[in-house]
C-alpha cells in the first residue's frame, strides 16, 4: 500500500530540516527555491506553483503563503514520493 499522505508531525519534521521560507531565495548551489525546498525542477512543484500564478521563482520577490506552501508540499509528496 503506497503512502500518499503525511501527518502534521511528518510535515514538522521535514520543515525542521528543510525550512519553509515564503519568499524565494537562492539555495547554496544557486537554484531559486521557495517553501519546503520547492524548485522549478520539480514537475509537481512547478504545476502547483502555476496554479497560483507563479511561473518563475525570483529570489527576494516571489512570495507564497504558509497555506500555499502546505498545499504544495502535500501535492509534491503525493505525486513524487
Amino acid at each position: 500500500m503506497p503512502i500518499t499522505k503525511i501527518s502534521a508531525q511528518g510535515k514538522a519534521f521535514v520543515r525542521l530540516h528543510e525550512g519553509d521560507p515564503h519568499t524565494a531565495y537562492l539555495d547554496p548551489v544557486g537554484i531559486p527555491t521557495i517553501g519546503t525546498g520547492f524548485t522549478m525542477g520539480s514537475d509537481s512543484a512547478r504545476r502547483e506553483l502555476a496554479k497560483i500564478g507563479i511561473t518563475k521563482l525570483v529570489p527576494g520577490k516571489t512570495k507564497i503563503t504558509a497555506a500555499q506552501s502546505d498545499a504544495i508540499l502535500d501535492a509534491v509528496l503525493a505525486t513524487e514520493y
